[in-house]
C-alpha cells in the first residue's frame, strides 16, 4: 500500500490525509488521500478481504499532465489522452499495482 500511496502522490500530488499502522504487523493497513476536492480510501488486502483492483474516473485541472507523469512512474498506457465528443479530455493507465485510472478534464 506504502507504493500506491506514492504513486497517488507522484501522479495526482495527491494529499495523504491519515493512515492506520497495523500494531502488530508495522504496516499501513489503510490510508486516504485527497485528489481534488476528493477523498480515496484505500485498504491493504487481507485472508477475509483480498487485494482487488479498481477502475476509477478522476477529473483534473490537465488530463495531459497527469497521464505524463503516471507513464514517467512506471504505468502502462491504455490510451492517451483525446478530446472526446462528450466535453472530456480523457485517457487512461494502469498503476503498477494494477489498477485502472481514467482521466478526464471538462473541455469548454
Amino acid at each position: 500500500m506504502e507504493k500506491q500511496i506514492e504513486f497517488l502522490k507522484e501522479v495526482f500530488r495527491a494529499e495523504v490525509k491519515g493512515d492506520y499502522i497495523s500494531q502488530t504487523d508495522q504496516y499501513i493497513t489503510h490510508g486516504e488521500v485527497r485528489i481534488g476536492d476528493t477523498v480515496v480510501m484505500i485498504g491493504r488486502g487481507n485472508s477475509q478481504y483480498p487485494n482487488r483492483v479498481g477502475m476509477n474516473y478522476v477529473y483534473v485541472e490537465n488530463a495531459d499532465e497527469v497521464y505524463k507523469r503516471a507513464i514517467q512512474c512506471g504505468a502502462a498506457s491504455v490510451m492517451e489522452p483525446v478530446d472526446q465528443v462528450y466535453g472530456d479530455r480523457s485517457g487512461g493507465f494502469i498503476d503498477p499495482q494494477g489498477n485502472e485510472w481514467w482521466v478526464g478534464q471538462r473541455l469548454k
